[in-house]
């Protein structure tokens, strides 16, 4: 990201200045819809996530203390609290996951080689083999912890349980891979 001070002085600008916010909007907006669009898989829900996010932005600048965050954590916060709203609200807490396709990416690596690539792919796929041999509810605690970053307690809001069960879920998962990618070996 370019120089955090810069963003945190437009954000301070712009409680008081469209054109400050305006370039704040221009430069944030694709960070904020990929990161929606990552989330939910969808383009309508994202676009009517976007609006409400940059309303709720610019309507509390005042509120903004680059003291204590940067603008760009500031407006993820706001992201991920929208995404989080929308899937409990709307009961869709589950069924818009990451799907775990054949052309789903575990890792965002670049590879210089092409035997790398390779590597990695079968390791991908032996990873997503792996995650298919576990129960519904394991799949997606697995899901909204390690690629949608919800935390323990928002998993357990999400499920209704308690966090102490989520970790305990999590690692019962995680020792369930380990033996079943220990098995293809």
């Amino acid at each position: 990201m370019e120089n955090q001070t810069c963003w945190n002085h437009l954000a301070k600008m712009a409680i008081y200045d469209n054109e400050a916010f305006i370039k704040l909007y221009n430069h944030f907006f694709p960070i904020v819809y990929k990161n929606i669009f990552f989330k939910t898989q969808s383009e309508e829900i994202s676009d009517e996530l976007i609006n409400t996010i940059f309303w709720k932005t610019f309507n509390n600048l005042e509120i903004f203390d680059d003291s204590k965050a940067s603008f760009y954590t500031w407006i993820m916060s706001i992201t991920r609290n929208e995404i989080l709203m929308y899937f409990r609200s709307n009961k869709k807490k589950i069924e818009n996951e990451v799907p775990l396709e054949e052309d789903f990416e575990l890792g965002g690596e670049i590879f210089n080689e092409p035997e790398e690539k390779v590597l990695q792919e079968e390791e991908n796929f032996k990873l997503k083999t792996a995650i298919q041999k576990l129960n519904e509810r394991e799949q997606k605690i697995l899901t909204l912890k390690y690629w949608l970053d919800f935390s323990n307690s928002e998993i357990a809001k999400t499920f209704d349980i308690t966090t102490e069960n989520v970790r305990v879920i999590l690692n019962r998962a995680r020792e369930k891979l380990k033996k079943f990618l220990s098995e293809e070996n």
